[in-house]
């Protein structure tokens, strides 16, 4: 089962983003262990299982406006956190850093939860629409992430774009068509279906595209980084 596949909002015109996704957290499983937080797990904690088959210990972490009936611990993840300092091994935050007030602040925040030589998993967006409004606050380069993380102390930090200017490109299509499909009415089933195979065949299409840019990084929709804490 891929990790993200029950993911409420994976669906037929996103499903690439989500697989790219994916790829790499499976591809960076050798530094899932221990305690892992995930902050801003969401209301169904879409997440767990998967880390649950590498870590010994899931917490999962969102703030008061989110559902809690999956929830861990309910924080506001833009204040400091209720657990006590060196206490995680991993920490895993999946577009979530957009939504923070202070991103510094959190981050900071990271690094005083991990112990030594534990390790963080984020994905931001990049060329992505405003969502959870007004709760959207930020877009981070790749320069920009690197001095955040550096700045808390962390180390080994490695920046890896998710995507290129075909894939952010069908994707802005996908996602522009979807608005304007009705909601719950029979023509909107209909529209819907209409438009599966443009979403299928541009999602497969659109990676293979991105490899002709030589700098195909720069038009990411987004970055997903690692890091370790040493010190």
């Amino acid at each position: 089962m891929m990790p993200s596949q029950q993911h409420p909002n994976r669906q037929a015109h996103n499903w690439l983003i989500y697989n790219i996704s994916d790829a790499l957290l499976l591809k960076n499983t050798s530094i899932i262990k221990g305690v892992l937080l995930d902050l801003g797990c969401g209301k169904k904690t879409p997440y767990k299982s998967f880390f649950m088959k590498y870590a010994a210990t899931y917490i999962g972490m969102d703030w008061q406006q989110a559902p809690i009936e999956n929830i861990d611990i309910v924080a506001d993840l833009n204040k400091t956190l209720p657990l006590t300092d060196h206490c995680v091994d991993t920490i895993v935050s999946l577009s979530v850093l957009e939504h923070i007030k202070e991103p510094q602040q959190l981050i900071d925040e990271m690094f005083r939860l991990l112990k030594n030589e534990g390790n963080l998993i984020i994905q931001v967006p990049w060329q992505w629409s405003l969502h959870e409004m007004p709760h959207d606050y930020f877009r981070y380069t790749p320069s920009g992430l690197y001095y955040l993380l550096q700045k808390s102390g962390f180390s080994e930090i490695k920046i890896t774009a998710q995507s290129g200017i075909f894939t952010t490109i069908i994707l802005k299509i996908n996602y522009f068509i979807k608005r304007f499909i009705p909601k719950g009415k029979y023509s909107s089933q209909l529209i819907h279906y209409t438009f599966l195979p443009f979403w299928f065949f541009g999602q497969h299409l659109a990676p293979l595209l991105d490899k002709l840019d030589r700098k195909w990084s720069y038009e990411s929709s987004g970055y997903y980084l690692t890091a370790t804490k040493n010190s």
